[in-house]
Order: structure tokens, then C-alpha cells, then sequence
């Protein structure tokens, strides 16, 4: 997972399209993993997505580890609805529904 986060890292600082999720900008949080969970978290936008699934391509061929398409999920806030399926495309994950009600990320980083 270091190699994944530091991949995604550097395609971040070098991709000019990338967005962070407006609760994450401050703390540069782009990713959270939980045992064998990887959660990432970006602007609802192609350019964004895009910059994930770069980073998931390129630690697959590293790696030979490649993300289970049925068992990942694209979570997409109701303002961005409609680019819903331009991001559903981009990842070819089925869309799914964040798991817990409201997070306060701004609470997290008080704890950093």
C-alpha cells in the first residue's frame, strides 16, 4: 500500500487536472486504507478519476495485484450527478454508496 499511495502521490503533483475532495484539500488526503479497504477521495471530475485509475493501472503492472472491478465501488456525491457516467466509465466499477452517513474530515485532521 506504501508503493500504491506514493504512486498516486507523484501522478498527483504532476497531473495539473487533479482535484482533492473539498474536505481534503487541506491535509493533501487523497486515500485511506482499513486492513485490505483502500478508500480514495477526489472531486467528483474525469480529469481527477482519471488520475486514480492511472495510478491503479500502473501499480497493476508492477505489482501483478489488480483491483476487483466486482468488488469496488465508485461512491458519487448527489452534486455530481451529472457526470455520473463519465466517472462509472472511466473506473468500470459499479456505483455504490459510501458506507457511513456523514464523516467530519475536518474532525480528522485534528487528530493528526
Amino acid at each position: 500500500m506504501k508503493v500504491l499511495r506514493m504512486l498516486l502521490q507523484q501522478l498527483i503533483e504532476q497531473d495539473l487536472g487533479f482535484s482533492f475532495h473539498w474536505h481534503c484539500r487541506e491535509l493533501g488526503l487523497f486515500q485511506l486504507c482499513f486492513a485490505d479497504d483502500l478508500l480514495l477521495f477526489c472531486k467528483a471530475n474525469v480529469s481527477s478519476v482519471s488520475v486514480f485509475k492511472r495510478g491503479l493501472d500502473l501499480f497493476a503492472s508492477l505489482s501483478g495485484l489488480h483491483v476487483n472491478p466486482a468488488k469496488s465501488h465508485l461512491s458519487i456525491s448527489r452534486s455530481a450527478h451529472d457526470v455520473r457516467s463519465d466517472l462509472l466509465a472511466v473506473l468500470d466499477f459499479q456505483e455504490g454508496r459510501f458506507p457511513v452517513q456523514y464523516l467530519e474530515l475536518p474532525l480528522l485532521s485534528s487528530r493528526l
